[in-house]
């Protein structure tokens, strides 16, 4: 099983190779073949280390957000990675 420091390494690298494209869970999830909650789990950490911005709304189950951008921060950790 996957920590979640790694999928949410994981998911900062494909955030970066998409640019400043706001990108769907559901994306992330069939892209690097994680279940949704890992995802969920992932950008969670990502938002909370300020290394990704969020959108939310409703209707966007199994995922907690509608859209994850990564920020100029984010780009730097995954440049560094």
């Amino acid at each position: 099983m996957t920590s979640i420091r790694e999928n949410a390494q994981r998911v900062l690298s494909y955030l970066a190779a998409q640019r400043n494209r706001m990108v769907k869970g559901a994306e992330i999830a069939e892209r690097l073949g994680l279940e949704p909650d890992a995802v969920n789990d992932a950008v969670g950490v990502l938002i909370d280390g300020g290394l990704a911005t969020q959108e939310t709304s409703f209707g966007t189950q199994p995922f907690d957000f509608s859209v994850v951008q990564i920020t100029s921060r984010g780009r730097l950790e995954a440049d560094e990675a």
